[in-house]
């Protein structure tokens, strides 16, 4: 009985009001309507757009210079240089930072720690070994 009725209401939505009200209708009664966004999900589509357009950037380029200017790159070759995108723009992240931190010191007269010359694997098979050792503090050169 339910169903008919939801089919009737449904078919003089879409011939009354078009196809477009039936699909708010269908939202509005509907248990998707009640239910809220996830945290994780709203997250994650927070997060797309820094994933994405950098490889889409790198496809679109890809794509208009092999069209304008003629010649033919392999797809595998575009695939890989369309997934490592966000990860060299990660890096090169990086490297900015450190060099506009070292100008930004230099400019007021300091100098910037030195990075740990060590993994941070070593760092903790070294702190380990410390530890086991005794004497804690070793590690770390005062």
């Amino acid at each position: 009985m339910y169903v008919r009725v939801v089919i009737l209401r449904t078919v003089k939505l879409i011939a009354y009001k078009g196809p477009m009200e039936c699909l708010k209708s269908f939202w509005h009664f509907s248990v998707f309507s009640r239910m809220a966004l996830s945290p994780g999900l709203k997250f994650v589509v927070g997060l797309l757009p820094t994933f994405l357009i950098p490889s889409a950037l790198v496809y679109a380029s890809l794509t208009v210079s092999q069209n304008q200017f003629g010649f033919s790159i392999p797809s595998w070759i575009v695939a890989i240089l369309t997934i490592v995108a966000r990860p060299v723009l990660f890096l090169a992240e990086m490297r900015y930072k450190r060099w506009a931190n070292q100008r930004a010191a230099a400019a007021h007269g300091a100098v910037l720690p030195s990075d740990m010359l060590l993994s941070p694997w070593k760092v903790l098979v070294e702190s380990e070994a410390s530890i086991e050792s005794g004497y804690p503090r070793t590690l770390v050169p005062l």
